[in-house]
C-alpha cells in the first residue's frame, strides 16, 4: 500500500523528465510491425546445443515444469535453470503460472497476413483492429487527434501471450509501458503461504485499454514490480517504452492529467481493497561490501529484540548457506532461534521461480511474521536487491575506509531506490584502518575485534564499541531527520529562474551543521 501522492509523483516525474532531455523525441519514424519475441527457424539455429534441446523438447509439448524438463534431459540443474533463463530473456519461451506452479511454454514468432481482397476497412478494423485505430478507444488518449494518436501508434510494439502466461513478475524490473489491446489480465500477489495452494488471489482484472506497467511513470528510474500480470485470455499488448511515454506526456497534456487522475483512483482502489494492517513493522537492510562480516545483522536482530520487545529475525539475502556455516548452524531447518530472543532464518530459494520473486516471497513471508526485519546483502547490488531497499527503513553500509571510493559509488546507487521520507541511511566503517587516509565521514567504526560465536553471545558479552553500535542503530530505525526546504522555481507565476546556485549555498550550509545531506 502507498502512501505517497501519485499526482505530485507523476509531476516530478514529468520536470525530471523536462530537465534531462536534449532532444524531442522523434514521433515520425516508422511503426513497429508484429511482434519482436518469438522463435523463428534462424534463431534456433545460432542458440548454444543446451538451448536447442530445451526448444526441441519444450516444442512437442503444451508446456512443461522445471522437474519435467530435467527428467528428460540430462543436464545439471544450475546449467539447466540458467538456460531457460537465457530463453526466457530473448523472448524464446514464457513462464507459465499455472495452480501456482512455474511451467515453461515455447513461443514461436510469426504475423498472421491478411488474405482477403475486397473487404472493406471499416470491417478489417472491427476484426483486427490496427494500433491507430485501437488507440481511438483508449481513453487516456480521447482528447487526441487521429494523427496524433497514429505519432504515438508508431512507437508501439505488439506483443501476444497465451491463457497463463506471465507478463511481469512481482519484484521484475521493467523499462516498459503495455496498454491491453485485447484480453483479460489478471494482477494477482504470491504469497509465501500459498505457494503450493491451488488458487492465487486476483487482486485486480485488467481489461481492454487499460495500463500495466505505469507504476514506473512516477520514479527517476525503474522500480520493481509490486504485484504479477498474468494472461487470463489469449492477451495482446501494446509495448511503449518508458522513456517514449514519459515524452507522450510531456508533448499531451491531456494524456498526462488523464493519466494523473487514473493513478489516484488506482491508489483508493488499492488502499480499500487492502485496508491497514496495522502494527509498525520495520525493516533495515545491511549491504556488506566486505563479504565477510555476518556479524553485524544478527547483532543488530539481537539488539531490537531487547530494545523493542517484540520479535525480531536476521535472514542473509545473498548466499543464505553461508550464513549457516559461518555461524555453525546444522542446515537441517529454515529458523533458528537465539537463546536472548531472535531469529535467525536460513531461507533456501524456490526451484523454479525468478530470483527477483524468490526476494520478494522471502522479504514479504519475514515482514507478516516479524516486527523488525534484518537482511543482509552483499555487493554488487543487482535486480533481486531492489525490492528490499524499496521497502526499508533503515540501510546500513558496511565496508573497509580504504575502498572509500567504492563506498561512495554504492551510495549514489542506492540513494536513488530507497525513500528518503521512511529510510534512514547510515555508513559503519569496517575497523579503523585507514580512517586518517579518507575524507568520506564514517557514522560508526567497528572494532577490530568481534565476537566468535554470535550464536551464544548476548550484548553485555560484545564489545563496547559493538554494543553501543548496534543499539544506537536500533534507536536510529525509523528517523529519517529530515528537514525540508522549498526553493521556488519560478517567479512572476510563470517566469523560469535557475535555482542551481542557491540549492548548491542550500546544502553547504546544511553540511556544515550536518556533515552530509542528501537531496531529491
Amino acid at each position: 500500500m502507498s502512501d505517497h501522492d501519485p499526482f505530485s509523483n507523476l509531476l516530478g516525474a514529468l520536470r525530471r523528465q523536462r530537465r534531462s532531455r536534449n532532444a524531442d523525441i522523434d514521433f515520425g519514424k516508422q511503426t513497429k510491425t508484429g511482434d519482436e519475441s518469438g522463435l523463428n527457424p534462424l534463431d534456433l539455429l545460432s542458440l548454444p546445443a543446451e538451448q536447442r534441446d530445451l526448444i526441441n523438447f519444450l516444442s512437442r509439448q503444451k508446456q512443461a515444469s522445471l522437474a519435467e524438463i530435467q527428467a528428460k534431459i540430462q543436464i545439471p540443474l544450475p546449467a539447466l535453470s540458467a538456460a531457460l533463463d537465457a530463453l526466457v530473456q530473448e523472448g524464446y519461451v514464457h513462464r507459465v503460472l499455472l495452480h501456482n506452479e512455474i511451467y515453461y511454454r515455447v513461443v514461436f514468432g510469426g504475423k498472421v497476413k491478411r488474405g482477403g481482397r475486397g473487404i472493406p476497412q471499416t470491417i478489417w478494423d472491427a476484426v483486427d483492429l490496427d494500433n491507430s485505430v485501437f488507440l481511438r478507444q483508449v481513453s487516456l488518449f480521447e482528447h487526441l487527434t487521429d494523427e496524433e494518436r497514429h505519432q504515438i501508434a508508431n512507437l508501439a510494439v505488439s506483443q501476444h501471450y497465451k491463457r497463463h502466461e506471465v507478463i511481469l513478475w512481482q519484484g521484475q524490473l521493467s523499462e516498459n509501458i503495455y496498454i491491453i489491446k485485447n484480453g483479460i489480465v489478471g494482477i494477482s500477489r504470491l504469497k509465501p503461504d500459498e505457494r503450493h495452494t491451488d488458487e492465487t488471489e486476483i487482486l485486480a482484472y485488467l481489461k481492454q485499454g487499460d495500463l500495466l506497467g505505469e507504476h514506473n511513470l512516477s520514479a527517476q528510474h525503474n522500480l520493481p514490480s509490486l504485484a504479477t500480470a498474468t494472461a487470463l485470455s489469449e492477451v495482446e499488448l501494446l509495448r511503449i517504452h518508458r522513456n517514449d511515454f514519459m515524452e507522450i506526456l510531456l508533448r499531451y497534456e491531456s494524456v498526462a492529467l488523464k493519466l494523473a487522475k487514473m493513478l489516484g483512483e488506482r491508489l483508493l482502489d488499492l488502499n480499500r481493497r487492502l485496508g491497514s494492517k496495522g502494527g509498525d513493522v520495520k525493516l533495515s537492510v545491511i549491504i556488506d561490501t566486505t563479504h565477510d562480516n555476518l556479524v553485524l545483522g544478527p547483532i543488530l536482530a539481537l539488539a531490537l529484540a531487547q530494545t523493542t520487545q517484540r520479535r525480531a529475525v536476521y535472514a542473509q539475502l545473498s548466499s543464505p548457506s553461508q550464513l549457516i556455516q559461518r555461524l555453525g548452524l546444522s542446515g537441517q531447518q529454515e529458523i533458528y532461534t537465539h537463546p536472548e530472543g531472535f531469529d535467525i532464518a536460513a531461507i533456501e530459494p524456490a526451484l523454479g521461480l525468478p530470483s527477483n520473486v524468490q526476494t520478494t516471497l522471502i522479504v514479504d513471508r519475514l515482514l507478516g511474521e516479524y516486527a523488525n526485519v534484518v537482511v543482509g546483502l552483499t555487493t554488487p547490488i543487482d535486480e533481486n536487491a531492489l525490492y528490499a531497499l524499496e521497502k526499508a527503513h533503515q540501510v546500513i553500509i558496511l565496508g573497509h575506509p580504504q575502498k572509500a571510493q567504492q563506498l561512495q559509488r554504492l551510495l549514489a546507487q542506492v540513494r536513488t531506490y530507497i525513500h528518503p521520507e521512511r529510510a534512514n541511511l547510515i555508513i559503519v566503517a569496517q575497523a579503523e584502518e585507514g580512517l586518517d587516509e579518507t575524507s568520506m565521514r564514517f557514522d560508526y567504526v567497528l572494532p577490530d575485534v568481534m565476537p566468535a560465536d554470535i550464536m551464544l553471545s548476548t550484548l553485555d558479552d560484545l564489545p563496547d564499541t559493538l554494543a553501543e553500535t548496534a543499539l544506537q542503530l536500533a534507536y536510529r530505525l525509523g528517523r529519517t531527520h529530515q528537514i525540508g526546504v522549498y526553493i521556488p522555481t519560478t517567479i512572476d507565476v510563470d517566469k523560469a529562474v535557475d535555482t542551481t546556485s542557491y540549492i548548491e549555498r542550500t546544502q553547504n550550509f546544511l553540511k556544515q551543521l550536518f556533515g552530509d545531506v542528501m537531496t531529491t
